[in-house]
């Protein structure tokens, strides 16, 4: 039941990640002023990916779009067809936490030069308390309707400032090559036989989620003597923690 819950939890979690839909592009930057879109035969971009022609294609007034978000969650090519297809320059920064994120924008349109943020679930509600999230006018997002109606009243009024887009879950990953005993369980990744071999990604929800889940609490329980265990629980599991890396934690896991 518990592991169940931290599941749908992580789907939601990772549901606001990817809100850089073509739709929300289109959106945040509507009201700004004008490219050239190209012709049909030039959209491919130079990996040499066809660009699909949009669906519904809108009104694009914008020169240009900058977006901030999680490194490898977008490919690269998307937002080169999206440049492509409305004729507007695309300028992408990525980040690796939401509180990296979260540093970045609440410091001003001086330093803050962002039209498009990719937030996960649980800084959403930061950002709306702080006015930092723009209220989205749903009337400029025809591909809305296209969302499960379910996941969308999840997040009751804050879909009045995003757009929920993609979701997924936290897994645990193992080199079977190199690990004799295969974790099944969270609790396991306390085994002394992983010390200095576990990449663990720097998210807090997940890694005290994990702690949590372990002690038999809820992933979302806020008792204060809960967290404070599982506060000593993550401390006894640092010695197996080799690196914490959001950006892409496949590259040492692959690296050995």
């Amino acid at each position: 039941m518990q592991r169940s819950e931290m599941n749908t939890h992580h789907k939601i979690h990772r549901l606001v990640r990817l809100i850089l839909s073509s739709v929300l592009l289109i959106a945040v930057t509507a009201c700004a002023a004008g490219g050239e879109p190209a012709s049909t035969d030039e959209l491919v971009t130079s990996t040499g990916f066809v660009c699909p022609e949009p669906s519904p294609r809108v009104e694009f007034e914008s020169e240009r779009i900058n977006i901030f978000t999680w490194t490898e969650y977008v490919p690269a090519d998307i937002f080169d067809c999206f440049g492509l297809v409305y004729g507007v320059e695309v300028n992408v920064d990525y980040f690796s936490s939401n509180e990296e994120l979260y540093s970045k924008v609440s410091l001003g349109e001086d330093v803050n030069p962002y039209d498009v943020i990719h937030p996960s679930d649980y800084m959403i509600g930061v950002l709306i308390r702080e006015g930092l999230l723009a209220e989205l006018d749903a009337g400029r997002l025809p591909n809305l309707s296209n969302l499960d109606a379910g996941l969308v009243a999840a997040y009751g009024d804050a879909t009045s400032f995003i757009v929920p887009y993609q979701m997924g879950t936290q897994a645990i990953i193992y080199n079977s090559e190199t690990v004799e005993t295969p974790p099944t369980s969270w609790a396991d990744l306390w085994n002394p036989e992983y010390e200095g071999r576990i990449v663990a990604v720097d998210d807090n929800r997940v890694i005290i989620g994990a702690a949590l889940l372990t002690l038999g609490y809820s992933v979302n329980d806020t008792d204060p003597a809960h967290l404070e265990e599982a506060k000593q629980k993550l401390i006894e599991l640092m010695p197996n923690i080799r690196v914490f890396d959001s950006d892409s934690p496949k590259t040492p896991l692959v690296a050995g």
